[in-house]
C-alpha cells in the first residue's frame, strides 16, 4: 500500500507520516524534511528558500525522486506538499488541514519564535508555495479534490488524528482485498 500525507506547514504531517510509517512497518519518506535540510545546507531559512531561485532546480529533483518511488515501491508512506500530485498510484492521500491562527501557534512553539513572527512567515510561506507550484507544475494546492481523506487538526487530538487516519487506512484495505 502507498500512503501520502500532505498540508501545509503546522499542520501535522511529519507527526502523522512517521507514525503511520512506524505502525504499519513502512518505508517512510519525508520529502519535506528533505527540502528542510537543503534550506539549512545554504544557510537558508525555509522562508527565504521558498523564494530562492534554487528552489525550482531542487524541487525538481525531489519531485522526480518521489516519482520514481512511487512507481518503484509498495509499502510506503510519503510525506510532503506535493506527495498526492506526485504519487497518484497512492491508495490513501490524506490532507491535513489547521486554520493559521493554529499553525502560528504551533509553528511559534517548534521554531522558538513569536507568535506574531510565525504568522508572518506561514503566510509568506503559504503565498510562495501556492505560486510557486502553479508556475513550475500548474498544480494549485488550494485544490484537494486529489485527496481521499482530509482531517481538519485543529478539531482532532493527535490520537483522534492517528485513530481517524488507521480507521480509514483499514477500509482501504479491506476494499483493496475483496
Amino acid at each position: 500500500m502507498k500512503i501520502t500525507v500532505s498540508g501545509l506547514a503546522g499542520t501535522g504531517k511529519t507527526t502523522l507520516a512517521s507514525f503511520l510509517a512506524s505502525y504499519y512497518g513502512y518505508n517512510y519518506y519525508p520529502m519535506s524534511r528533505i527540502f528542510r535540510e537543503e534550506a539549512r545546507k545554504r544557510g537558508l531559512s525555509i522562508e527565504e528558500f521558498s523564494k530562492s531561485k534554487e528552489r525550482s532546480e531542487i524541487d525538481k529533483v525531489l519531485d522526480e525522486e518521489t516519482k520514481r518511488i512511487c512507481k518503484n515501491y509498495d509499502n510506503i508512506v510519503l510525506e510532503g506538499r506535493l506527495v498526492a500530485w506526485l504519487c497518484k498510484a497512492a491508495e490513501v492521500r490524506i490532507w491535513l488541514h489547521a486554520p493559521l491562527s493554529i499553525r502560528a501557534k504551533r509553528l511559534s512553539k517548534r521554531e522558538g519564535i513569536t507568535y506574531k513572527e510565525a504568522l508572518k512567515r506561514l503566510k509568506e510561506r503559504d503565498e510562495a508555495d501556492r505560486k510557486h507550484y502553479l508556475r513550475l507544475y500548474g498544480i494549485d494546492i488550494t485544490d484537494l479534490s486529489v485527496y481521499n481523506l482530509i482531517i481538519d487538526t485543529a478539531k482532532h487530538n493527535i490520537d483522534s488524528m492517528k485513530a481517524v487516519a488507521l480507521d480509514f487506512i483499514e477500509e482501504k484495505r479491506k476494499q483493496i482485498n475483496r
